[in-house]
């Protein structure tokens, strides 16, 4: 049996690279984003093209084209504000190419949060 060990693989140019015999994880991080809503700013992210402030403690949360084959994914979300009280993300209306976040607090009403992050596996 051989090893191989590298630190990169790259395609040639218009070329893809194919892996074979190796299984795959059941479910892989395909989307994130670390973000202040108040107001939105978004720190850091990768696989979302666009995250949109819809109002109060309301997020639009777009992925990048061709991202995700189906609406057949996961998504964990968590929110922080300073003032001590319980903030609670919630995801809904999981589509291929977005889904709503709302964030909401102990009396059911949207809030906008200090600091909010999102996890999107498939």
């Amino acid at each position: 049996m051989s090893t191989l060990r590298v630190n990169r693989i790259e395609p040639r140019t218009g070329d893809s690279v194919e892996i074979v015999g190796l299984e795959a994880p059941a479910a892989s991080v395909k989307a994130w984003a670390s973000l202040n809503n108040n107001p939105l700013t978004v720190k850091e992210s990768y696989g979302f093209s666009s995250i949109v402030d819809a109002g109060v403690g309301h997020l639009i949360c777009n992925f990048s084209a061709g991202l995700m084959p189906d609406a057949n994914y996961a998504v964990v979300g968590c929110s922080n504000e300073q003032d001590g009280f319980t903030r609670v993300f919630h995801a809904t209306v999981l589509q291929q190419d977005n889904f709503i976040a709302f964030i909401k607090g102990v009396s059911n009403d949207n809030l906008d949060t200090d600091v909010v992050g999102i996890m999107v596996a498939r």
